[in-house]
Formats: C-alpha cells, sequence, structure tokens
C-alpha cells in the first residue's frame, strides 16, 4: 500500500495530462522507495537484513522493534539496543540476518515524511522533463544514496525529523 498517492503528487504539480498518469504512479512507487532507503520502513511491516560476513554490529531504523537475530537459520542471542539502533555481539561467521518490525500505523505516519515523499516525486517529474539547453547548472543542492538517485535537500531535510542520517555538513 502506499503512503503517498498520485492525486498527492499531482496537487502539488497541477495538472498533468491524462496520458501522463501512468508516469505518476511508478513516480510514487520510486519516491516511497527512496524516502524509506533515508527513514526505514514507512508503513507497518517486517523487514529482514542480511549482515555481510565479518561484520559483528548491525544497524537498525530508529522505529525498529521486536528484532531477532539468526546465524545459519537458528535464533541467536544478540546485544540489541533498541534506543541507540544497535545490534551488536554477532558472531563474525556464518549467515547472520536480523529482522525486525518496522514503520508507522497508516494514521500515524509523520507528516514530513509524505512531504519528503510527494518533493521527492515532484522533482523525479521535473528533472525528467527538462529540455536540453539550460546553460551552466549551479552548485549542486543534491546528496546521492545508494540508489544513486539525486536527492534534494529539502527531502533530506524533511526525513532529518524521523532519521537517524547525520544530515549535511
Amino acid at each position: 500500500m502506499a503512503f503517498i498517492t498520485t492525486a498527492d503528487v499531482q496537487a502539488a504539480l497541477g495538472s498533468v495530462q491524462a496520458s501522463k498518469q501512468g508516469d505518476l504512479a511508478l513516480l510514487v512507487d520510486t519516491a516511497q522507495e527512496v524516502v524509506e532507503s533515508i527513514v526505514g520502513k514507512v508503513e507497518v511491516g517486517t523487514a529482514t537484513h542480511p549482515v555481510p560476513t565479518g561484520h559483528r554490529t548491525a544497524y537498525l531504523p530508529l522505529n525498529a522493534r521486536n528484532v531477532t537475530v539468526t546465524v545459519d537459520g537458528v535464533a541467536f542471542a544478540a546485544d540489541v539496543d533498541l534506543a541507540a539502533g544497535i545490534v551488536s555481539g554477532l558472531p563474525s561467521s556464518g549467515v547472520v540476518v536480523v529482522s525486525y518490525q518496522a514503520g508507522w500505523a497508516a494514521a500515524d505516519i509523520p507528516a514530513t515524511v509524505k512531504l519528503a515523499a510527494v518533493e521527492m516525486a515532484v522533482h523525479l517529474w521535473k528533472s525528467g522533463r527538462q529540455t536540453v539547453n539550460r546553460g551552466a547548472p549551479g552548485p549542486s543542492t543534491d546528496a546521492t544514496t545508494p540508489y544513486g538517485f539525486a536527492i534534494p535537500r529539502r527531502v533530506r531535510e524533511l526525513c532529518a525529523t524521523v532519521s537517524d542520517d547525520p544530515g549535511f555538513a
């Protein structure tokens, strides 16, 4: 289920041709994935993350709860500090998987997270429709994520209200 809708993005953009509505749906999905890469899981659900071999610590989003750790498919008693978002004492060998529940109920998703996703979708829409001759770009106000998207500073700032991301220097 989406925590923002095409109607939310269309309201921010103004008028959008009916033939482009399919594009909006794709941008909504993409924007939500980008925001979740910053703040962690938004809608209530379970997340599972394999821990690279040799890493003795794993990091959790701030809204994680009900953490379980398995090593080679068997439950493992690791040290879990939810307040700090750290799972420590992991073995250096074996297949280590950290699972947890995270996210907010639909009515409790922070407005800043919703707005960040709308802003990201608008950014993707506008950047995909720029003309070729724009002149030299000015200084960058974007950041990057593992997804490789340029994320507007405003989106990162909105996400920072619920993220443990260190932000900008």
